[in-house]
């Protein structure tokens, strides 16, 4: 080979590594030969009301941020509009993403169009409420069972045998109120009185009127447990303007700004809180790991604290009670 073609050749290589370092210094060179992946997260609402569905989002974009991959949002109007997330659904499906990352409204309807995901080839994974196949690759939320198990402990270990216990739910099918209220109920076992649940559907006013009703009906009732955040809400402002408030065993399921207040104030005397943020996170890293086909488990307890007055100002309660949104 002639002396000027070998100096060129070894010009040509300099350049080639010069411009790899370059590009990889900037992160530019990898993602330039990686295809864009996209994710949907099929919210169980997308009604900003509860505080939950708001940091459970936040960790999700911010995991999608950090993961340098599309995330895009969705869901029905209201918790309890089953028929319109299995439409949001067929959609999506459509639409062919890398994953979808689904928060059932319901157990079991959403089995069918769960199943027609995984026939097109789309990875599944759900967050925070489960359906009854295993359809979905991956389970991220809180072992829901275990946590009702907890706060069913705690009204246990404050009562008397033979009480009076009332179950305020939210929406019947779906797995987290299922599993919660199993949970609660295996706790408290044939000790006490348990009436009939009530369901709001996921709705504060009817929380509050049902909350209303059951105190002046049963004046006996000792104790109430509000299972999710916007059912408790609603029972919380029943509570408080009552003349039981305070007397009243009354526990709940996640907490916003105003029940902290009542946590502080001893109208609730304890709260099952979760950990929403890190549910979105890890979806969406979890939707990443398969997509890239790493192998992920195939469910992922993100953990939940109960809390009380007496322990709400340890440095990790707060953090939870006061999540960055």
């Amino acid at each position: 080979m002639k002396p000027s073609r070998i100096i060129t050749l070894n010009i040509l290589i300099v350049f080639l590594f010069l411009l790899i370092y370059y590009f990889s210094a900037n992160m530019s060179f990898f993602s330039f030969f990686k295809r864009e992946y996209n994710v949907v997260l099929v919210m169980k609402t997308t009604e900003r009301i509860s505080e939950f569905w708001m940091i459970l989002e936040k960790g999700a974009i911010q995991s999608a941020e950090d993961l340098g991959i599309n995330i895009e949002i969705t869901g029905p109007d209201l918790e309890d509009n089953i028929q319109q997330q299995i439409s949001i659904m067929e959609e999506v499906i459509e639409s062919r993403p890398d994953a979808i990352i689904l928060a059932a409204t319901d157990y079991k309807r959403l089995v069918p169009v769960s199943a027609l995901a995984r026939e097109k080839k789309i990875h599944l994974l759900t967050v925070d409420s489960f359906i009854s196949s295993d359809d979905a690759e991956c389970e991220i939320g809180t072992v829901n069972e275990a946590a009702g198990a907890k706060l069913g402990a705690f009204v246990s270990g404050e009562l008397n045998g033979g009480d009076t216990v009332a179950l305020i739910s939210f929406v019947a099918d779906s797995s987290p109120a299922i599993e919660r209220e199993q949970g609660v109920r295996s706790a408290l076992g044939n000790s006490f009185r348990i009436l009939d649940t009530v369901y709001t559907n996921n709705n504060i006013d009817l929380g509050y009127t049902e909350t209303k009703r059951l105190l002046a009906e049963y004046p006996e009732l000792k104790a109430i447990a509000a299972l999710n955040e916007n059912s408790a809400v609603g029972a919380f402002r029943a509570v408080k303007e009552s003349d039981r408030a305070g007397e009243i065993l009354f526990v709940t399921f996640d907490s916003d700004l105003e029940m902290i207040q009542g946590l502080e104030d001893g109208i609730i005397k304890a709260t099952l809180v979760q950990k929403p943020y890190n549910m979105g996170y890890l979806a969406v890293q979890m939707a990443y790991d398969l997509i890239r086909k790493k192998p992920v488990p195939p469910s992922i307890d993100t953990g939940s604290e109960l809390i009380t007055r007496d322990n709400m100002y340890d440095i990790k309660n707060q953090k939870l009670l006061f999540p960055s949104i």
